[in-house]
């Protein structure tokens, strides 16, 4: 009784979204249920795994919900959402062929299923895209030899005399680096065994953009990178980097290269996540720096199909913020409220009506984090007159399916936040209408749209609401969806 009692409580906190509160109660739960031994007991065990399981990847803690997911499929071979949710775990840890095959394993037990085909399609575009890539690698250290060659042409037009001598020494070496190097990776491997190099070369970073300067610090940059997520990372790069040399190639308006400053958003969101993260970097200044990134962005996404390099700043921008956003301290109160007074606020809501995962998802996070940290009244204020009326609006507009679905998921969490507002949504009868016309959306927008109702149902007038509006017998017919993620919504 007390391992189910305990899985009904992790139960309510997944339905709120508070996963840290649901994986521990499940914890709890599984831990009760293995004292008790017994068939029955294994069998509620592995339901209760799989309920972690998905904790565990809202959590992005996917090395965990791949063994979660690993010992249900050991215990029962043909369970769906384990091999489906394994699946989900192996695709966000780049392991794309082993989560191919669970999608395939997935549709023989389920051959109607549609998220393992999306998921199949899906692993198929990012494998190829990965060829690509290699196939780049090798093309980049040609460019890179290029590069050099321009570079010690071109000479040190504005440098000192002793200046110039260490560039040309530092340019040389590089040269060398390069001719060793078979590939990209191997580049970037001997930089950061030569550590003397790669501090000559950090001190290009800030130089100018002539030539092919502004490569040179795409290569730093992506050693940088590729050193943070080593153990020691962070203490070498403080010991390469100059006080303030990052933060020079953070403004989009001073460097005006997408991709130059999303190298080095995507670093100093490696940085804020340790421990102790560099004091410069966790200051307003950065939040402006963040919103203006975002701006530029979402102003250059507009009308686009893709535009690979605006995409990847939008996102190292917003996760940066988050970052910047953690832990939950008076800073990070501070950095959210001066975001809420940026133009941030806006490029967040149209950033979520693009098609890319990627980007909506961050959208979402930023969004997360200011409902998460947002304290006194003044500010939640400012927040809420900022934010629902555009929600409102794409709900009720026939606006893209994927910014109907965010709106749909932001206003569920904010209803979830605040019981008063849920309440206050449930009065506006053309709301429900629209929401419960969404049931015949995609997938996505079906979820949301069930998860919203959910959020919405705070007691008891809120739900005599729902029921007037007609919202039991779609969600009946949601619970028999061909989606797994649309059944567990509905349900």
């Amino acid at each position: 009784q007390e391992a189910v009692s305990a899985r009904e409580r992790g139960n309510e906190m997944a339905r709120r979204r508070r996963h840290d509160e649901a994986l521990a109660a499940y914890d709890e739960s599984v831990r009760l249920l293995h004292g008790e031994g017994g068939t029955e007991a294994r069998e509620l065990a592995a339901i209760v795994e799989l309920n972690r399981a998905h904790c565990l990847l809202k959590l992005a803690r996917f090395d965990e919900a791949l063994a979660s997911c690993s010992s249900v499929i050991l215990f029962n071979p043909s369970s769906a959402k384990a091999w489906y949710r394994r699946a989900q775990a192996l695709q966000h840890l780049g392991r794309l062929q082993e989560a191919m095959e669970d999608y395939r394993m997935l549709l023989k037990l389920e051959p109607e299923e549609a998220s393992a085909v999306e998921g199949a399609r899906e692993c198929a575009r990012l494998l190829a895209k990965q060829e690509e890539e290699r196939a780049r690698g090798v093309d980049s250290v040609r460019e890179l030899f290029r590069v050099v060659d321009v570079l010690e042409r071109g000479g040190g037009e504005g440098h000192g005399q002793e200046e110039e001598a260490e560039r040309g020494k530092a340019l040389r070496q590089l040269r060398r680096l390069t001719c060793e190097g078979e590939t990209r990776e191997d580049v970037q491997e001997k930089l950061i065994q030569s550590r003397e190099l790669l501090q000559a070369l950090c001190r290009l970073l800030a130089g100018s953009e002539a030539g092919g300067e502004e490569l040179l610090k795409h290569v730093v940059l992506d050693v940088l990178l590729r050193l943070a997520m080593r153990e020691e990372g962070v203490r070498a790069i403080s010991a390469l980097l100059q006080d303030g040399c990052l933060t020079r190639i953070l403004s989009i308006h001073e460097q005006g290269n997408f991709a130059t400053v999303a190298r080095a958003m995507a670093l100093a969101s490696c940085l804020c996540s340790q421990p102790s993260p560099p004091p410069h970097l966790r200051q307003t200044s950065s939040v402006h720096l963040i919103a203006d990134a975002m701006a530029a962005t979402s102003s250059h996404m507009q009308g686009e199909e893709t535009n690979e390099d605006a995409k990847s700043l939008a996102v190292a921008a917003m996760d940066w913020f988050v970052k910047l956003a953690s832990p939950p301290d008076a800073v990070a109160r501070e950095l959210v409220v001066a975001f809420l007074r940026t133009r941030g606020m806006e490029a967040m809501q149209e950033l979520a009506g693009r098609e890319e995962q990627e980007v909506q998802g961050r959208s979402f996070a930023v969004f997360k984090t200011c409902v998460d940290l947002i304290g006194d009244e003044e500010g939640r204020g400012l927040f809420l007159d900022r934010v629902l009326p555009p929600l409102k609006r794409h709900v009720l507009s026939s606006s893209l399916p994927a910014q109907i679905a965010n709106s749909l998921s932001s206003l569920a969490l904010l209803a979830q936040s605040d019981k008063n507002l849920a309440l206050q949504l449930t009065k506006s009868s053309a709301l429900l209408e629209a929401v419960l016309a969404k049931f015949s959306s995609t997938p996505t927008v079906r979820v949301a749209a069930a998860e919203l109702l959910s959020a919405l149902t705070v007691g008891g007038e809120s739900q005599a609401r729902l029921l007037h509006a007609g919202a039991l017998s779609p969600l009946l017919l949601l619970a028999a969806d061909a989606q797994e993620d649309v059944r567990a919504a509905a349900a």
